[in-house]
């Protein structure tokens, strides 16, 4: 059972789940700040982004210790996917208000949207999981590994002193870190028990589904996925079509 993780699993999740959250909240802020935002509405936000955060976070933590969120055998369990999906329509729907908008306006948002990327190594769980023998290879080695080369990439480029002007790097980091999640998306799901198993692995991805690796896929990885769609619509708006992945 994964609700008997080591400790330092658990700890590992928590600081990177965690780093996502404040280099989220980082990166807002500024975004805030640059557009002429006063610092005490971008710092409401900021709040208010974290209130949420650890609200979803809270019910999550219930409904999978009550095993509402576990892939099993004989049930079909919509939950999980459901639990995925919510908060990205959510992150999603919260972009188009006026005033995010406006914070997502000036001219190098693409780049800063890059910057909370760099809290992907928490992938290192899946390969600390894998080494537990709770995950198998063909989930946790492409996983863990394509975060932790994303969050290196991402911790690159924001460093780079032309990083505005590296639109070809910001593409490609987006479109990997998107391919990155789908993969782990799929054979999360399709290496899971149910009706829904169509890979047969050793050991299967149930423990995606409890505590505490359900808490990546639910409460960072929306984060990161809907920061990767931003990067991507804003690279296409300021930039010709054609010179995007040239």
């Amino acid at each position: 059972m994964m609700s008997s993780a080591p400790l330092y699993l658990w700890a590992l999740e928590i600081i990177g789940l965690v780093a996502i959250v404040l280099v989220t909240v980082r990166t807002l802020r500024s975004s805030a700040v640059q557009v002429g935002i006063d610092r005490v509405v971008a710092q409401r936000i900021s709040i208010v982004f974290i209130v949420g955060w650890m609200a979803w976070t809270a019910l999550v933590v219930v409904l999978a210790a009550n095993n509402a969120l576990r892939l099993d055998e004989d049930t079909v369990k919509p939950w999980l996917g459901v639990a995925i999906l919510a908060p990205i329509v959510v992150l999603l729907a919260s972009s188009r208000l006026p005033l995010i908008q406006r914070m997502l306006s000036h001219s190098d948002i693409a780049a800063t949207s890059v910057r909370p990327h760099e809290a992907r190594f928490i992938g290192i769980v899946f390969l600390t999981a894998l080494a537990l023998g709770q995950l198998p290879p063909a989930f946790a080695l492409p996983a863990g590994i394509g975060d932790i080369a994303v969050g290196l990439a991402a911790s690159w480029l924001v460093r780079s002193p032309h990083a505005a002007g590296r639109t070809r790097s910001m593409f490609w980091l987006n479109v990997f870190g998107l391919i990155d999640f789908l993969y782990a998306f799929a054979v999360g799901f399709l290496g899971g028990p149910g009706r829904t198993q169509l890979l047969h692995l050793t050991p299967l991805t149930q423990p995606l589904s409890m505590l505490p690796l359900v808490l990546i896929p639910t409460t960072g990885v929306p984060i990161l996925f809907v920061f990767h769609v931003i990067s991507l619509a804003k690279l296409r708006a300021t930039a010709p079509v054609a010179a995007v992945p040239a």
